[in-house]
């Protein structure tokens, strides 16, 4: 207690991916010394040359200030005779064979039980399903000797955070943490207080466990739901925003954008561990799953809607369509389950030539500009909300493709049909069609 206070306590992050490497950086802003631990000695060398960073926004400002002080040091050959007094696993936990793959977080805890003697704080930060922490975690533990709460603390505290606001969200969201015991309650909250100035709300670990899972397993199934609305919605030609944004006038009624589908790293995996995990006590939720699935499906929706205007409008011609935003959400680099990858890959099956730009991911695109990627396209997809997208000029971009009346298909709804319209464009979005 007395290192954390005086901010002495060495911290070893093990796990330098989406979680662990912007969480390594602010801690060190935060006055503690580091050491970030990471497998893989090509992602330790792209830290170290600030590559890779995703587009986060301040991420490369603080990462340069970390390692140029000698606050944080980044290997991939961890000194097992180095002592820390907080270990944190930041390791992914992807889905397998529609499960939870636990082999990284189990890989990490054998990492540091080599290096436990006694007296440490671990804390997991890693998604894992409910039970994990007391049947698997504190049962390796306990192969080392070290039973939690008497010789060894342990809290698990998931990340919350949002990919584009990483650096805003570690310093001042609400953080939960679930323990079995007082004194790791005790240094864990004396801990997460200096990184963040949300609250921290002290649990089990298995309502934390399930917490992490049922946040975006929220937001999973209402996306869902807006998704649905659209599909509804384009059996009576009514605009999709236009009723959601009249419905969640309501003081009742929160409901999120439709688009062409959901992707990143989390919000696709989170509902599946929670599902998979419950499945197993013979408990199956259709809403969960059917949620998934409806998710799942908008990418070829959204491909099919693109072929049937463009057979409607263009005679079904081979022509060429431009995919602006390739990233899985706007203002990031990352192209982890990708709706906009997926949709410009079944277009191109389709017969289509297609062509696209992401300003984020300059590597990913075919086109270096978004005027060469829209230059003789029939057709405009957004398949990303970039910032950037949402002020372009659009006639501008209309008389770039060469046709009189192109379409634009807005598969993150980031425009008004009447702005689009106005372009000279026939506007098409999930749900939605309008000449």
């Amino acid at each position: 207690m007395e290192k954390i206070r005086k901010k002495t306590a060495r911290i070893c992050i093990l796990g330098m991916g989406r979680v662990g490497l912007p969480l390594a950086t602010v801690i060190c802003s935060r006055g503690y010394r580091v050491t970030g631990y990471d497998t893989s000695a090509e992602r330790v060398n792209s830290i170290i040359e600030g590559k890779n960073l995703n587009g986060e926004p301040k991420l490369e400002i603080l990462l340069s200030k970390a390692i140029n002080s000698g606050m944080l040091d980044v290997t991939s050959k961890l000194d097992d005779t180095q002592k820390y007094e907080i270990y944190i696993v930041a390791v992914p936990t992807p889905i397998q064979n529609g499960k939870a793959n636990l082999n990284h977080l189990k890989t990490a805890l054998k990492t540091i039980g080599t290096m436990l003697d006694g007296r440490e704080l671990v804390v997991v930060e890693s998604t894992i399903p409910p039970g994990t922490s007391r049947n698997l975690i504190a049962r390796m533990l306990r192969e080392k000797d070290l039973v939690i709460g008497q010789n060894i603390f342990y809290a698990y505290a998931p990340e919350r955070i949002l990919p584009g606001k990483m650096i805003e969200e570690l310093t001042t969201c609400n953080r939960v943490l679930g323990c079995f015991d007082k004194t790791s309650a005790l240094l864990a909250t004396e801990f997460y207080r200096r990184i963040t100035s949300g609250e921290v709300d002290i649990t089990t670990p298995e309502t934390a466990e399930i917490v992490k899972l049922i946040e975006n397993t929220y937001r999973d199934v209402n996306i869902a739901l807006a998704n649905v609305i659209a599909r509804i919605c384009s059996y009576f030609k009514v605009d999709p925003m236009e009723a959601i944004r009249i419905a969640n006038k309501h003081p009742r009624v929160n409901i999120l954008k439709p688009g062409i589908g959901v992707g990143g790293p989390c919000l696709t995996k989170d509902p599946i561990i929670l599902y998979s995990q419950v499945k197993d006590y013979g408990y199956e939720s259709p809403l969960i799953i059917e949620a998934r699935n409806v998710n799942n499906e908008m990418s070829s929706y959204a491909a099919s809607q693109i072929d049937m205007a463009i057979k409607k409008y263009f005679n079904g011609e081979p022509l060429k369509i431009a995919v602006l935003g390739l990233s899985y959400k706007g203002g990031i680099g990352d192209t982890a389950n990708s709706p906009a990858v997926r949709i410009a890959e079944q277009l191109k099956n389709m017969g289509y030539h297609v062509e696209s730009y992401d300003p984020y991911l300059p590597e990913a695109g075919s086109c270096r500009s978004i005027e060469e990627c829209v230059k003789g396209s029939c057709c405009i997809v957004i398949g990303a909300d970039h910032p950037e997208f949402s002020n372009l000029d659009l006639e501008m971009l209309r008389k770039l493709t060469s046709y009189e009346k192109p379409i634009l298909y807005d598969g993150r709804y980031i425009f008004r049909p009447t702005k689009v319209l106005k372009a000279g464009f026939i506007y098409v979005a999930p749900g939605y069609i309008k000449a």
